[in-house]
């Protein structure tokens, strides 16, 4: 059995159960335990994530619908079901001529053909010097390497031309190192939940963004630890219905 755990940009949330922490269809008594379990604190912040996830939803699904619609037709599924079972009942071939994907594998040629590197300057504040640059240039080299950033980039690019939105997901990897080691990968932009009132480009300025996904209790043991676990699993009913 699965656990929903939502994951927030810029804070320190562990592994939560917001759908299950629906108040307006809890009981008082229920509540108060939500709350003994999990503290005020924890509660609080729980339910401010739960907030966000449900105000994002809808903004969310508005754009999400027709961005698979989008995929799908570059996968060369353009047929609705409908119209698939009524061709079939007709006995009749259902051809798909796919002029979505060459187009679209034309310009992610152009894309990978045409990239570029970070290069490091010295400001013109006098504050920067050339040998930092220089270094600063290096590291950010070094890590494009041990990222793969070039296939990172195309997965991106593919995201955007195809749904309208490609994220870069940067955080430290302490796989191979104790200290962590930066890593740079792409984000499922299906996954990203924006803050529908944001109206600037740059995703800063808005209030949240956050990503959400399934995931088991092991897996939540095993990035939030043994509290954050057993405080999903005593919050589990054995189902979740979203």
């Amino acid at each position: 059995w699965g656990c929903g755990a939502g994951v927030e940009f810029g804070s320190t949330a562990g592994a939560v159960l917001a759908g299950l922490l629906d108040e307006q269809l809890m009981p008082l008594n229920m509540v108060q335990s939500r709350v003994g379990v999990l503290g005020r604190e924890n509660y609080d912040l729980t339910w401010l994530i739960h907030e966000r996830q449900r105000v994002s939803s809808d903004a969310h699904e508005n754009w999400a619908v027709p961005a698979k619609r989008c995929v799908e037709f570059y996968e060369g599924k353009q047929w609705s079901d409908t119209d698939i079972a009524k061709l079939i009942y007709e006995r009749r071939p259902v051809l798909t001529i796919n002029q979505i994907r060459p187009l679209v594998n034309l310009a992610a040629g152009y894309h990978i053909n045409n990239r570029t590197v970070d290069r490091y300057l010295p400001g013109n504040d006098g504050t920067g010097t050339a040998e930092m640059a220089h270094v600063l240039t290096q590291v950010s080299r070094h890590i494009d390497q041990m990222s793969h950033v070039p296939w990172v980039d195309l997965q991106v690019f593919m995201d955007g031309i195809q749904t309208g939105r490609g994220y870069y997901d940067t955080q430290l990897d302490f796989t191979k190192n104790l200290f962590g080691d930066v890593k740079i990968v792409s984000c499922d932009p299906f996954s990203v939940f924006l803050d529908p009132d944001g109206c600037e480009q740059d995703l800063n300025e808005g209030a949240f963004a956050h990503v959400v996904r399934w995931m088991s209790c092991d897996q939540i043991r095993l990035l939030y630890g043994h509290r954050a676990a057993d405080r999903v699993s005593s919050l589990q009913a054995g189902s979740y219905s979203s």
